[in-house]
Order: C-alpha cells, then structure tokens, then sequence
C-alpha cells in the first residue's frame, strides 16, 4: 500500500491516493470530511472489487467492522463515481479494498487496485 495525500495550497480540496489499495483499512482523515469522488481503477483484476468505507477512528478490523458504504468496481475498469452532495464522514474516514461486498470479506485483490479520493475537511458545528 503506497497512500500519498495532496493538499492544495490555495483551496481545501485534498486527494488521498492510494496505489495499492487492499484488505487493510488506510485512514483517509482523521477528522470530519466530504467524500466528493471516488476514482478506482481496477482494469488489473479479472474479478470485481469492493471498496469499503468507514465513518470511525477507531480500529477498523476488515470483514468483522460493518462499513458505512460499500461501492462494487466491476472486473477490468475505471469507474469514477462523483457525488455532488458528497458522502459525509463525521468522526474520519477509513477505507478499505477487497474481493467481497457487505461485511464480510478479507480478501485483497489480486492485483492492485488504484484508489484516488477528492475531498474536503468538513467543521462540525454543536
């Protein structure tokens, strides 16, 4: 797992990248934030990919921690998936990559999959 994060000096847009995403959870933020795209390049992999997301700082134990969004990337593509209200992570966000949906699933791709995510900070207000 290769995870770089950019940050832009001039605007608060930051990306995660991640060339080898797999089976263990890389930290995003550890802060609040709004997931805006979500860039997997899995044309390496004859078989389908799910990228896992999940809204906590605490351990996060692949395939026993319930995610909070779980994105199928079929076999052999690029799917970049933009979401103009953004997903909302409140304590963090993690994120993981594996070979099964839902909860279950420990199993890394194959080969790697490339992971880019488009972000903000997000303040909290009480």
């Amino acid at each position: 797992m290769a995870v770089t994060r950019f940050l832009h000096p001039n605007v608060q847009t930051a990306i995660h990248s991640d060339t080898d995403s797999e089976n263990t959870a890389a930290a995003v933020e550890e802060s609040p934030v709004m997931v805006h795209s979500i860039d997997a390049d899995n044309a390496s992999n004859g078989a389908a990919s799910y990228v896992k997301f999940y809204d906590t700082l605490d351990t996060v134990v692949v395939g026993t921690t319930v995610p909070d969004h779980v994105f199928m990337i079929p076999a052999s593509v690029r799917l970049v998936i933009e979401s103009p209200d953004g997903l909302h992570f409140g304590a963090g966000c993690q994120v993981a990559t594996v070979t099964a949906g839902g909860t279950g699933g420990t199993t890394s791709p194959t080969s790697s999959m490339i992971l880019r995510l488009t972000y903000d900070p997000v303040e909290e207000t009480e």
